[in-house]
Order: structure tokens, then sequence, then C-alpha cells
């Protein structure tokens, strides 16, 4: 029972962290394991998860790593799990840390429209993988820390970013959105960057599937959320191959185009996620399983530890000016995304496979 589960779980315990800071990646595998560890039962998970966190949160409630002045809303991802943390363990720094977090909130950088920057860096840009990273964690301090603006909050960006984003001729969400048009990857008259990236559809439909359990039912805002999980649903739906999706999802058939790892979990936990709830159909529910069960066939081996490895992952992708000093400029264009490196076994994809295991019970 649940073995892919418990065994994806173990690799991640017992494997080193590609990452030493307060980050997205740690983030999304430590409320992935929290998950798995709900599903099976598992103190030692729930432990895990405790003493990883732990390593970056001080008992004041400090995050030394967390670099609060760059506005950066991957940094919010790890806080949708202090919540739990607490419940789990009565310690007040998940508290405190979740306070210092939801400071970011009210002097992030917005658009004209009142969207959310994804980073002070890139300025009027609205990305689907901003929208993961800070609206769950928006709807659980709303509850946490007594902050019933931050549904409202949640729902704006969650739809500003859908209206701005979504292509009619795909059915799906293009990576990100400029609303100035002055970036060299944005459509002059849409402002729409030029491709449908798998991991960022991939992010975003997560969040639907994640805030959504979390809203209140009578919000305004509600049941259009719920139109807008549907419509991405139908979408990931239709670009399904061989039960599994293409780094650049619209376009399957073209040369270099590959089935990708990350972008298949996500799509697969947030069907079944949102088919477990009643806010999909019940056949997402059976499509989700043939992803996973596609994942299983395609994509994972058995590393020299006897644990599962999850292989083709696009390690990152992002747009405009690369935020490290690499001279490379990302322009979203098709042959950038498919020569993005390719790995095994990052976060990216091992955490939101974990979270679909979970989800359909293997």
């Amino acid at each position: 029972m649940l073995y892919w589960t418990r065994q994806t779980a173990k690799a991640m315990m017992t494997r080193p962290s590609q990452y030493r800071k307060w980050c997205y990646e740690n983030g999304v595998a430590m409320r992935a394991l929290w998950m798995a560890a709900e599903r099976c039962g598992d103190e030692d998970m729930r432990r895990f998860a405790v003493k990883y966190t732990n390593q970056y949160i001080l008992p004041d409630g400090s995050i030394p790593t967390y670099p609060a002045d760059t506005c950066n809303l991957d940094m919010l991802c790890w806080g949708a799990l202090l919540p739990r943390l607490y419940e789990y363990t009565g310690d007040e720094r998940y508290k405190a840390a979740g306070k210092l977090l939801a400071k970011q909130i009210s002097h992030q950088p917005r658009t004209e429209q009142g969207g959310f920057w994804h980073k002070k860096i890139y300025e009027n840009q609205m990305w689907l993988d901003g929208i993961y990273m800070g609206c769950p964690f928006m709807v659980r301090m709303a509850s946490f820390l007594d902050m019933p603006e931050l549904y409202d909050e949640a729902a704006k960006q969650m739809t500003l970013c859908f209206e701005k984003t979504f292509d009619e001729a795909s059915g799906l969400c293009r990576h990100a959105w400029d609303s100035e048009k002055t970036q060299h990857w944005a459509d002059p008259v849409t402002g729409q960057s030029p491709h449908v990236w798998g991991r960022a559809v991939g992010w975003f439909t997560v969040a639907h599937a994640d805030v959504l359990p979390e809203f209140p039912i009578d919000h305004p805002a509600f049941t259009g959320l719920i139109d807008q999980f549907k419509k991405l649903a139908e979408g990931i739906r239709n670009w399904q191959r061989e039960g599994l999706w293409y780094q650049v999802t619209d376009l399957p058939g073209r040369k270099g185009n590959y089935k990708e790892s990350s972008c298949s979990a996500m799509f697969a936990y947030a069907l079944a996620k949102g088919a477990k709830m009643g806010f999909l159909d019940a056949e997402y529910a059976d499509i989700a399983r043939r992803a996973v069960t596609e994942l299983l066939a395609q994509k994972v081996t058995v590393g020299e530890d006897g644990l599962p490895c999850l292989n083709d992952v696009c390690r990152v992708a992002g747009l405009g000016g690369a935020p490290y000093g690499d001279a490379k400029y990302r322009d979203g264009s098709f042959s950038y995304y498919i020569h993005e490196d390719i790995c095994t076994d990052d976060y990216k994809g091992s955490a939101p496979f974990l979270m679909a295991l979970s989800a359909i019970g293997l």
C-alpha cells in the first residue's frame, strides 16, 4: 500500500538536498513530504519536515537566508507549510515566521492593474510560477494570522494572471505577461510571452488545486476560480500525449520537444486533487492516474540506493535577463525552452511527483 509514495519520500529524506537555503525548491519538497506523511500516517516524515525547516527558521521566527528586499514571490512558497508545522508542534517560531513573510505582500511591487511583479528585478511582469509561490501561502495566512484580506488578494492575483496569460488557441496559459509590453519576449499587443511552458502552467494549475479547498465558499471570487480551474483542466486534458505532457505543451510534435516530467507530475496532482474535491469531473482522476502510471513506466529508474529517480526534469527556465549576472537573455522561444538543461531528481520534479503519488494513492 502506497509503495511508491513511501519510496519516493524515503529518497527525498535520504539523498542530500541540492539547495542549502530558504528557497522555493526546499519549500515545495517539504510541502510534498508533509502531504505524503498525512497520506501514509508517517511520523518520521513529519519529524523530518520539522527538523529540515528548523534549519532555516530560528527560534525567534527570523529567517537569515530570506532576502526580503528582493520582493521575490518564490520566497513565500515554503511559508504555506507553516500552519501545518504549528499545528503539529505548537512552536511559536512558525507564527513569527509567517508574520515576517506576510509583510512582503504589503510592499510587493505591482503592475498598473494591481498584479504582483514576480520579483523586484522583473518590472511589470506577472509569471504563472508566482501564483503558486504566493497564493497558497496567502490563503493559509488568511486564517492562520487572521488576515482575511489575503483571500481577496489571492483571488485578485489568480484572476488577473489568468485573464492576461490565457491563450484561446491552445486552451492554456502562456508563461508570463509584461503589462508594459517592453520586454523583447512580450507580444506587442497582448504582452504575453511566446509559448506555453509546461511547468509554468503546472505551477498555476496546482495553485488552483491548493487554494480552492481552503478558500471561503461564500467569497464572491470562489465560483470564478473554479471556472478557471475547469478551463485549465480542459486544456491540459487536450494536450496529453502517451499519458504525459511536453516541455512546450502545445507543440508536442515539433522536433526537439520532449515529454517533461515535472509538468506531467504537476498536472497529475492538480487533476487528481481537483476531481477528489469535486471541483473537476470524475474523468480527470483517470487522466491523472494514467499520467502517474506512465511517469513510472517512462521516466522513473532505480538508483544505486535502491530508491526511485525521476528523469527528464527541466532544470530551470525563465524569461528576460538572467538574475545572476549571466549575459544570456531568455527570449521565451521554442528553442530556448527545449535547450535548457535536463536533469534527474531536482526537487522541482521529485516534489510534484511525490504530491501526485500521494494524491492518487500509489
